[in-house]
C-alpha cells in the first residue's frame, strides 16, 4: 500500500470515527437532553393550562361572592321579591357575566330561584337534570356553609362539564346568619376551552372519562388516578401530549384535560444534530483534503522524489551522484544524511579500488622481489655449484674432497635462502605448529629485526581456528606490529590472546604517539589509508571485528576478534 493510500485510509478512518462520536453524542447525550427539556416544557404547559382554568374559577368565584354577599339577595331569599329577578337577573345578565346557570337555594336546600341560559343560542334553557345529585350529600353545593365557606370546582352534566361556584348568602357587610347559597355555573364548552387554550398558548381538548377513551388516554387515566400529577405521552411524530386529571366537586374523576404542544424543542434539537453532522462531515472532508494536499506536497511528493533519486543512483551505479531535496525539515536532513552516506560509500569504493590496485601492485612487486631473490641468491648459488662441479671434473684427485666441501657449503647456503623465502611466502609454522606458535615466532622476529620490546601474553586455553581466520589474524597482527614500529614510534608493545564467549580476542597495545580515534574509520576512508580498513574488512568477512582505541600522546589499543571453530572447541572443552 502506498503512503498516499495509507494517509487516505488513516484520515478517512479518523473522520469516520469523529462522525460516529458526534452521532453517539447526539443520540445518547443531546437528543435525550432535548427530549427531557421537551417533557419539562409540556409539563409546564399543562400546569399553565390548569392555572388558567383555576383563574377562570377564581373569576367566577369573585362574581358569585359579589352576588351572594348582597342585601338584595339576602332579602330575596326571605321575601321572594319578584322585582329582584326582574331588575337583576334579565337574560342580558347571563351574557354579561358569561354564565349559563344561576341557582339560589335556602338553608333547607330548597330552590328559591333557578335559571339556565344558552350562551351560544342566546336563549333560556332548562336547568340540567344531572344537577340534583350535586345538591345533596357530601360536598353539597347547597351547603350548609359557614360565613366564609363555599365550594368551587367542576361538575359533570351528561356530556359536558361546568365550572361552578356556590357561596353562602350574607348581607352586604358579610354578616349572617346564612340564609342559603347562591350558585353560578359556566359551561366548559368548546368556546371556553378555545379561549382558555389561547390564554395557555396550546391546543387543549377535554376528554370525559368513560368507555370512549383511547389507549393512550386510558393509560394516562390509570397513571393519574394512581396518584400521578401530569402524564406525558410517549414522544413521537411532531407533537407532545400532556394529560392532567379533572375531578368534580365531590372528588370523582370526570375528565382528562389534554394539552397538545408542538415538538419545537426536539425538532430544533434534531435539526441541530443534523447541522452538527453536516458541519463535522464538511469540516472533516475539508480537513482531510487539506491534510492530503499538505502530505502530498510536503511529504509524499518529496519522499517520492527522494525515492526516484535513489533509484536513479542505484540503476546507474554512479554513487558520486547525489540526491537533491530543498527545505530545512526532517526530509531535507535525511537527504543530507543520505548524501553523507553516499560520500562514505564513495570513499569505500575508492578504498576498494585502491586496495585492488595496491594488491595487484603488491603482488607484482612481490613476484619481482622473489624473482630477484631467486636470480641473485638461489640462481647465483646454483651457477656457482655448476662451476664448481666443472672444476671438480678437472681437479686432481687430491683436491676433489675440498671441492665437494665447497659445493656442500653453497648448497647449505641455498637451502637457507630457500627456507627464508618459503617462510616469507607461506609461514609454514602457522600450518604445522598452530597460531600460538606462529605468534611466538612473529614476536621474536619483530624483536630481532626492529629491536622493539614485544611481550606476548596467552591464556593457554585452546583456540581452534579455521585456516582462513588463522592466516587473517596472523597477517593482521603482523601489520599492526609493523605500524607500531613504522608510524607510532612505539618502544614497547604488548600482544594478548585469550578466548572469550566462543571467540578469540587478540589485543595489540603500544606506547606510541597515538591519535584521535573518535572518527578513525571516516578519516581512514577519506584519507585513503589501507591498513586498519583492510584489517577490519578482512575480519568482517569471517564474522570478526576490529576495534580501535587511541589517545594522542598515550598510545593505541587495537582489539581483534574472530569466531572459533565450535566443534573443535567443544571437543577441547
Amino acid at each position: 500500500m502506498t503512503l498516499r493510500a495509507k494517509a487516505v485510509l488513516v484520515f478517512g478512518t479518523t473522520m469516520a470515527g469523529i462522525i460516529m462520536i458526534v452521532l453517539f453524542s447526539a443520540g445518547w447525550i443531546l437528543m435525550p437532553s432535548f427530549a427531557r427539556l421537551e417533557r419539562q416544557n409540556a409539563r409546564r404547559t399543562v400546569e399553565r393550562m390548569l392555572g388558567v382554568l383555576n383563574a377562570e374559577l377564581e373569576s367566577l368565584q369573585n362574581i358569585v361572592q359579589d352576588w351572594a354577599a348582597w342585601d338584595a339577595t339576602y332579602r330575596f331569599v326571605k321575601d321572594k321579591n319578584a322585582d329582584y329577578i326582574t331588575k337583576n337577573v334579565p337574560d342580558g345578565t347571563f351574557k354579561t357575566l358569561k354564565t349559563s346557570l344561576l341557582i339560589i337555594v335556602d338553608n333547607s336546600g330548597r330552590r328559591v330561584f333557578a335559571r339556565a341560559y344558552d350562551l351560544v343560542a342566546n336563549k333560556r334553557s332548562t336547568v340540567p337534570q344531572a344537577l340534583p345529585p350535586y345538591l345533596t350529600g357530601r360536598a353539597s353545593l347547597a351547603g350548609p356553609f359557614g360565613l366564609k365557606d363555599g365550594i368551587r370546582g367542576l361538575i359533570r352534566l351528561e356530556k359536558t362539564l361546568m365550572l361552578i361556584v356556590s357561596w353562602p348568602i350574607l348581607t352586604s357587610e358579610d354578616q349572617g346568619p346564612v340564609r342559603g347559597a347562591l350558585m353560578m355555573g359556566r359551561y366548559l364548552d368548546k368556546g371556553l376551552v378555545r379561549r382558555l387554550a389561547n390564554l395557555a398558548q396550546a391546543t387543549v381538548r377535554i376528554r370525559l372519562t368513560g368507555p370512549g377513551l383511547k389507549s393512550d388516554q386510558r393509560r394516562a387515566l390509570r397513571f393519574l388516578t394512581a396518584g400521578g400529577k401530569i402524564y406525558i405521552r410517549h414522544l413521537g411524530g411532531e407533537f407532545t401530549t400532556g394529560y392532567a386529571l379533572l375531578k368534580d366537586v365531590k372528588g370523582r374523576p370526570v375528565a382528562l384535560i389534554e394539552v397538545v404542544t408542538p415538538r419545537d424543542i426536539w425538532l430544533q434539537g434534531r435539526r441541530t444534530v443534523v447541522y452538527l453532522l453536516v458541519f463535522f462531515s464538511g469540516t472533516g472532508v475539508l480537513v482531510c483534503l487539506m491534510m492530503l494536499l499538505f502530505l502530498n506536497n510536503f511529504l509524499v511528493a518529496r519522499v517520492a522524489k527522494l525515492g526516484r533519486d535513489l533509484t536513479r543512483i542505484g540503476l546507474s551505479g554512479d554513487i558520486s551522484d547525489r540526491v537533491e531535496l530543498a527545505g530545512r525539515d526532517e526530509l531535507s536532513r535525511l537527504a543530507e544524511e543520505i548524501n553523507q552516506m553516499l560520500d562514505v560509500l564513495e570513499g569505500f569504493q575508492r578504498q576498494l579500488r585502491s586496495l585492488a590496485s595496491e594488491m595487484s601492485l603488491a603482488e607484482e612487486r612481490e613476484r619481482h622481489r622473489i624473482a630477484v631473490d631467486l636470480h641473485d641468491r638461489v640462481g647465483r648459488n646454483l651457477f656457482e655449484v655448476k662451476l664448481k662441479l666443472k672444476a671438480l671434473e678437472q681437479a686432481p684427485g687430491g683436491e676433489q674432497a675440498e671441492r665437494l666441501e665447497e659445493i656442500g657449503q653453497v648448497i647449505d647456503k641455498t637451502l637457507r635462502v630457500t627456507r627464508s623465502l618459503t617462510g616469507e611466502l607461506g609461514t609454514p609454522i602457522l600450518y604445522e605448529l598452530g597460531f600460538e606458535a606462529a605468534m611466538e615466532w612473529l614476536v621474536e622476529k619483530i624483536e630481532a629485526e626492529h629491536h622493539l620490546e614485544v611481550k606476548l601474553i596467552d591464556d593457554r586455553r585452546p583456540k581452534p581456528l579455521s585456516d582462513n581466520i588463522r592466516v587473517v589474524l596472523f597477517r593482521s597482527v603482523g601489520e599492526l606490529l609493523h605500524n607500531a614500529v613504522k608510524h607510532a614510534g612505539a618502544t614497547r608493545v604488548e600482544v594478548t590472546m585469550h578466548r572469550h564467549q566462543g571467540h578469540i580476542r587478540v589485543e595489540v597495545i603500544d606506547d606510541g604517539r597515538g591519535f584521535d580515534s573518535s572518527d578513525v574509520w571516516t578519516r581512514a576512508v577519506k584519507a585513503g589509508g589501507m591498513g586498519l580498513f583492510s584489517i577490519r574488512e578482512r575480519l568482517a568477512h569471517f564474522g570478526g571485528t576490529c576495534e580501535v582505541e587511541s589517545t594522542p600522546g598515550v598510545g593505541s589499543t587495537v582489539r581483534l576478534t574472530a569466531p572459533l571453530e565450535t566443534a573443535s572447541m567443544e571437543q577441547g572443552d
